[in-house]
C-alpha cells in the first residue's frame, strides 16, 4: 500500500484451453469464496496474503480444469490503516481485523455470537469459520463494528479447497466506483470493465460475455 491508494488484485476464471474474452467485467471477477455476500466483492490484499491467495487459486484452477487472469487496481484512500480504537469505529476508510484494540475485539466477538470464555485462539478460529461459511456473516461483521459504510473491510477467511487461511479485502460495492487503474495484469490487451461503479459503462460486448461465462456452474466459475 501507498500513502495514496490501496492494491488489491482480483481473477477471472474460465475454462481451460479457452482463450480469455478481450474485455472482461469486474461483476464476473473473484476469487473461490466458500461464502460471499451480497453487497460485496471480495479482493486479494497485502503482499503476503497476496502471494499465499495466489498459490490456493491456482491450485484451485488446476483442480477444477481452469485457467485464470489477474486483474489489479487501486482503491484511492486519504491515510494508511492504523490501530482502531471502539470510539473510532465507523470513521475509517479501511478498518482491518488484524489492527484493532482489545475493546474492539471483545465487541466484535460478543457481536458475532462467539462466547467470551473461550481463547483468543479458539475466538479466532470461530470468527474465521463464520466468514468462510455463512454469506451473511460479514454484513454481521460489518454491523457489530458499526461499519457498513467503511469501503473497505481486511478480514481472514478460507477460499474453497484451502486449508490455510488468508486475510482478503471485503470491498463494499457503493465504493467501486472509487477504484482505479483496473488493469489485467497477465494477458495484455485484455480490457478490465468495471461494470460496478460504473454500471453504465457496460457495452453490448461485455454483455455478451457475461452471458457466455454465465454458462458456467458455480463450481466452475466461482464469485468473489
Amino acid at each position: 500500500m501507498s500513502d495514496k491508494h490501496v492494491e488489491l488484485s482480483t481473477v477471472f476464471f474460465y475454462r481451460k484451453g479457452e482463450r480469455p474474452p478481450s474485455k472482461i467485467s469486474l461483476s464476473e471477477c473473484g476469487p473461490p469464496m466458500l461464502s460471499q455476500n451480497e453487497g460485496s466483492i471480495t479482493c486479494l490484499y497485502g503482499l503476503r496474503h497476496r502471494r499465499l491467495g495466489f498459490k490456493q487459486i491456482h491450485d484451485y484452477a488446476e483442480n477444477n480444469g481452469l485457467d485464470y487472469e489477474v486483474v489489479d487496481m487501486k482503491l484511492p484512500v486519504k491515510e494508511a490503516p492504523s490501530t482502531v480504537h471502539k470510539e473510532d469505529l465507523g470513521t475509517q476508510e479501511v478498518l482491518s481485523l488484524a489492527r484493532i484494540s482489545g475493546d474492539v475485539k471483545e465487541t466484535l466477538y460478543a457481536g458475532m455470537g462467539i462466547p467470551e470464555n473461550l481463547s483468543r485462539t479458539e475466538q479466532q478460529s470461530k470468527l474465521i469459520d463464520m466468514l468462510s461459511s455463512n454469506p451473511e456473516s460479514v454484513n454481521q461483521l460489518r454491523d457489530s463494528l458499526s461499519s457498513q459504510e467503511v469501503p473497505l473491510l481486511v478480514h481472514p477467511t478460507r477460499l474453497k479447497g484451502a486449508k490455510e487461511s488468508i486475510a482478503v479485502a471485503n470491498l463494499a460495492k457503493s465504493s467501486c466506483s472509487r477504484l482505479a487503474d483496473l488493469s489485467c495484469r497477465t494477458k495484455k490487451g485484455v480490457e478490465i470493465i468495471n461494470d460496478i461503479g460504473f454500471p453504465n459503462k457496460q457495452d453490448d460486448t461485455s454483455r455478451s460475455v457475461e452471458k457466455k461465462n454465465s454458462s458456467l456452474g458455480k463450481k466452475d466459475r466461482p464469485k468473489g
